[in-house]
C-alpha cells in the first residue's frame, strides 16, 4: 500500500500515480459495448460517423473525441450495470476502456477500414 508521503514524492517528481484497474472487468465492458447491443448502433456508430468526417475536414480534436468516448463508456457502464448487476466501475476502469476505443478507432483508420 502506498502511503500519502509516498504519493507526494511520485508526484513531486513527475511520475503520475498508477492507475487501479480491474483488467477483467474492462475486458468485459468493452465486449459488453463492442457486442453489437443498442449502445453500439444508437451511441459508437454516430461518434464514429461524427470523428471520420472531422478527420476528413482537417478539424478533429482530440479531446473533443476523448469526451465523446467517455460519454458512450459511461453509458455502456450504466447498461451492464443494470443487466448484470453488480456495483460501479471505478473511473480508472471506464478512462482504460475509453482509451481503448479511442486506440481501436485510430488504428482502423489508419489501416483504411472507414
Amino acid at each position: 500500500m502506498t502511503s500519502t508521503i509516498d504519493k507526494v514524492l511520485q508526484r513531486s517528481q513527475g511520475n503520475p500515480p498508477k492507475r487501479v484497474v480491474d483488467d477483467e472487468a474492462v475486458d468485459n465492458l468493452l465486449s459488453y459495448i463492442d457486442s453489437g447491443n443498442d449502445l453500439y448502433n444508437l451511441g459508437v456508430r454516430r461518434v464514429l460517423k461524427k470523428m471520420k468526417h472531422d478527420l476528413d475536414r482537417g478539424q478533429y480534436d482530440y479531446d473533443l473525441a476523448d469526451a465523446e468516448w467517455m460519454r458512450i463508456v459511461n453509458k455502456g457502464a450504466r447498461l451492464y450495470s443494470r443487466e448484470y448487476g453488480g456495483g460501479k466501475f471505478r473511473p480508472a476502469e471506464l478512462e482504460e476502456v475509453a482509451e481503448e476505443m479511442a486506440r481501436r478507432f485510430e488504428y482502423r483508420l489508419r489501416h483504411g477500414d472507414y
